[in-house]
């Protein structure tokens, strides 16, 4: 049999990987934190989104730098969150919790080509993560316990509180589970009242 018959044999048999590279980790974050055109929707919904959005004015930074390293840094966040549920899960079930001190908007409005590309932010991974990210690799939620969220700007608090209130609708819709989210302005004057959660 001739090399070239071989390889079109080899060619056509379906050769399953074991593991997957670096950017097929990353793409699959990036579908969670895009999940079913959630991010979009709310945008749609939120039209103070866009104004209200810390990582403005960014006049300094090229847009395509400034989207690649957004959309890598909250997936490297989902991804990690991910191990580490797993991780913990086992030996502390269902009293995980999550905090995150500067928590912006939960929703990042990015833009890949002069087309909106916006995704959830780091706010919104611990309900997404450990609920759709799961499942998308065919395992049960680990739902977090608790959920604590710090942001100064009160009006970006305002406008998070409507994005978990979205997101939260959404998984309870799906029969997901969703944790005790609390909202704060200032982690350092509360720091006490936080470690008793």
């Amino acid at each position: 049999m001739s090399t070239r018959k071989l390889y079109k044999i080899y060619a056509k048999i379906k050769v399953r990987r074991s593991r997957k590279d670096v950017a097929e980790k990353l793409r699959d974050q990036l579908d969670i934190l895009r999940h079913n055109n959630w991010p979009l929707e709310i945008y749609e919904k939120r039209h103070e989104i866009e104004q209200l959005d810390p990582h403005k004015p960014r006049e300094q930074t090229d847009e395509k730098t400034y989207t690649a390293y957004q959309a890598f840094k909250e997936a490297l966040i989902s991804y990690y969150a991910g191990i580490a549920i797993n991780a913990i899960y086992k030996k502390v079930e269902g009293e995980t919790c999550y905090l995150d001190a500067t928590a912006g908007i939960g929703i990042l409005p990015l833009h890949v080509n002069n087309k909106l590309y916006p995704i959830f932010g780091s706010a919104i991974i611990p309900l997404i993560t450990p609920t759709i990210g799961e499942q998308k690799f065919r395992r049960n939620p680990k739902p977090f316990k608790y959920v604590i969220l710090a942001e100064k700007n009160s009006g970006r608090r305002k406008l998070l509180r409507k994005v978990v209130q979205d997101v939260r609708q959404r998984l309870e819709e799906l029969e997901l589970p969703t944790p005790d989210v609390q909202y704060f302005d200032d982690i350092n004057a509360e720091r006490d009242r936080i470690t008793n959660y």
